[in-house]
């Protein structure tokens, strides 16, 4: 019985163990790089932007970078610049007010 065959059967038996099963056999088949989040640095980041770049974030359930890009921000004195907006929930039409504005 493969890897992956033992894979197929916890997602049938226990579904509840598959995200666990599941970094395990990319561990095993690919490496850890795969299912290792980055290590985001906003240094790294802002260096990387620039007028025509947008940073967008998404995001996973739990992960909220709102606090590290608000700090960023206050560092480089563009804090008033910032609109920081979560889509979703109604939001769509004040992303777009907003990316009027900055045109």
């Amino acid at each position: 019985m493969t890897t992956f065959d033992k894979l197929l059967l916890i997602k049938v038996f226990r579904n509840e163990l598959i995200q666990q099963s599941m970094a395990v056999y990319i561990i095993q088949e690919m490496e850890k790089f795969y299912v290792e989040p980055p290590s985001v640095q906003m240094e790294t980041i802002y260096q990387d932007l620039a007028v025509y770049t947008p940073l967008i974030f998404v995001l996973s359930a739990g992960a909220d970078p709102t606090s590290v890009l608000m700090k960023f921000a206050q560092e480089k004195g563009f804090i008033e610049k910032l609109f920081p907006i979560s889509l979703g929930q109604g939001m769509g039409p004040r992303a777009e007010k907003l990316i009027k504005h900055a045109q």
